[in-house]
This record gives structure tokens, sequence and C-alpha cells, in this order.
């Protein structure tokens, strides 16, 4: 009777950005909710919870595609990393062989072939030592042996250092994709990060044969405006390097999360930077990262003329000089900055 007796209003309650009841009834869901949406009438509170929930379905699709995709990437990149480590390991004492060879180059004259080793003096270890040897080889090819293995692990060593650096650099760039995946509010955002992976090869996307010209799309940015100055910040990495290499002027302050992946944010001022916009930055800065709320975050921020990118960087990779540091923790949502 208290339900029946009620002002009966069309509802719907929201947790996490999701439906999770629509009623006409003065009932409460069995969850917590976030928010309550109220409407005129029945048929508009239909139409907004089917329309919604189609865009809830189609976005919960491509997000999971998105991030089981770079999850795959990872993982087989994370398994190369392994191997080359292992590699690495294996050739850390290279220089010995050199060692080896000029210990050999001193006592040459003592060998003859036929011999399985020989006891010499180490002068670099100060001792004593039994250097193995091929016994169908003239002491120069055992010399010349021993001078090959320096070089060839020399020169591996050399190749997967390089090779480490680049995957982990491709690690780092996709771990920043699955965070702006986590962050992504709608299906807008998600086919910018799809076009993003499809320009980096991660994903092939069939696509239908289409003779119109495409148009070129313009690369938007996300905006905290907080009336005398505003804060931008990049939703992927198309709009990272967008923004901070094509929007942001040269003594604009640019933010971003210490050695873990996040958005670039740019502040903008007609006025002087007050100590308040430095800390409402690093908080949007903190709030695009792939930590807890409530969690210290470490945020560098410097001027956009001492950032670089590097030739053949990923989207999103730059380096940067003359950074001072701000710990801050991470909000709940940005309207609480």
């Amino acid at each position: 009777m208290d339900i029946l007796d009620s002002d009966i209003k069309a509802k719907i309650y929201i947790k996490d950005k999701k439906n999770i009841l629509a009623t006409v009834l003065d009932i409460l869901p069995k969850e917590d909710y976030d928010k309550i949406l109220e409407f005129d009438s029945y048929t508009e509170m239909i139409n907004y919870y089917i329309t919604s929930q189609k865009l809830s379905d189609s976005f919960e699709t491509l997000r999971k595609m998105l991030n089981s995709t770079v999850q795959k990437n990872i993982k087989k990149i994370e398994k190369t990393l392994n191997k080359i480590e292992n590699d690495i390991n294996n050739n850390l004492n290279y220089e010995r062989y050199k060692e080896l060879g000029d210990i050999l180059a001193s006592c040459l004259y003592n060998i003859k072939k036929g011999m399985s080793e020989i006891d010499t003096f180490d002068f670099y270890q100060n001792k004593n030592i039994t250097i193995p040897l091929e016994i169908n080889k003239t002491p120069q090819e055992n010399l010349e042996l021993i001078y090959k293995k320096y070089n060839k692990s020399k020169k591996s060593m050399i190749i997967s250092l390089e090779r480490q650096k680049q995957l982990k650099n491709t690690l780092e760039y996709l771990n920043s994709v699955i965070t702006f995946i986590e962050n992504s509010e709608n299906t807008e955002n998600l086919k910018l990060i799809l076009e993003e992976l499809e320009k980096g090869k991660y994903i092939t996307i069939k696509k239908k044969a289409n003779n119109k010209k495409k148009r070129v799309k313009k690369i938007d940015f996300g905006v905290v405006d907080k009336g005398d100055y505003k804060i931008l910040f990049g939703r992927n990495n198309i709009e990272n390097d967008n923004l901070t290499f094509k929007v942001a002027d040269r003594n604009d302050y640019w933010f971003h999360s210490k050695d873990i992946p996040g958005a670039h944010v740019i502040l903008k001022s007609d006025g002087s930077i007050t100590d308040e916009m430095i800390l409402s930055a690093c908080k949007v800065a903190s709030y695009f990262t792939k930590s807890n709320v409530g969690e210290n975050i470490k945020i560098d921020y410097t001027l956009k003329k001492y950032i670089n990118k590097p030739n053949g960087a990923n989207l999103g990779f730059v380096t940067y000089t003359n950074e001072k540091s701000m710990v801050v923790r991470k909000p709940e949502d940005l309207s609480k900055i």
C-alpha cells in the first residue's frame, strides 16, 4: 500500500554508468547505486532505457575486444622479453673471452697442435688457470676461435640489449592503451583507440569497399573547464600526441604521471599560473592512470618547450627535461577536482 500510495515517477537507477533498474514504482534496487534519473513520462523512460542499453552493450563488446587484443600482444612481448633476458644472461661474461684470448696470445709459443689444454698465468685475475684447447687446431686457430667467441657474444649482447629496449618501450605503450581503454566513457573514444591500434598494426579489421572519399577526422581531447583556466587531457595516444605537439603552446605547462602510463595533460590560462592550478592539473593527470582511487601518484610537470618526441617513437611516447614533481591522491572523478 505504501508503494501504491506514493508519488510514483518513472526512474532509472544507475551504477558504474550502467542501468541496473528501470521502474515506475517507488522501489529500490537490491544493489547500491550511484545516481537516479527521473523522467516526465513512462515512454520517455522506456526510450532512454532501450537506447542507452544498446549503447552500453555495444560499448562493452568493443571494450572487451580491444582489451583482449592488447592483452594478447602484451603476453607475446613478455614471452619474447624472457627469452631475450636469458640470452643477455648467457652472454654477460663475453669480456672474459677477450681476456682468455689475450692470455693465450701471451703464451702462444708454448702451445703445440694436439694439446687439449694449457696451464698458464691469468694476469687479469692474478692467478693460475687452465685454458681448454681444440686438439685438431693449430695454436693460432685456437686463438682465433676464442676471439671469434668474444666477437659473437659481444654482437649478440648489443643486439639483445637494443631489442630489449624496443620491446620494453612497446610494452609501456600497450600498457598505456590498456589504461585508456579502462578510462573510456563512450564508444566513440573506443573507436579512436581501435583506429590507433590499426595504425600500429596490432589489430586488423576487415572493411567493406568504399569508393567515397574518406573524411579527415578532427582529433579532439577532453577538457576540465575551471572558468579562469582550462585543463586539457588526451583520452588516447592519438589525442596525447596531438594535444602536446599541435594544441599546446611552447610555454604551456605539460603534466604526466611519473613512470606509469597516463594522459598528457595541458594547463591553459590567460593569466598567471598559480599553485592551485598546478595542483588541479596534477589531479587530472593522476585520474587518468591505472591506479586505485585515493592512491598517491607522482606527477611530473614541465613546460611544453622541454618535451621531445624521439624519431620512430610509439604514439604517446615523449621525453622531457627541466621537470618538477608533485605527489597527489587520485580523485574519484573529474567533477571533484
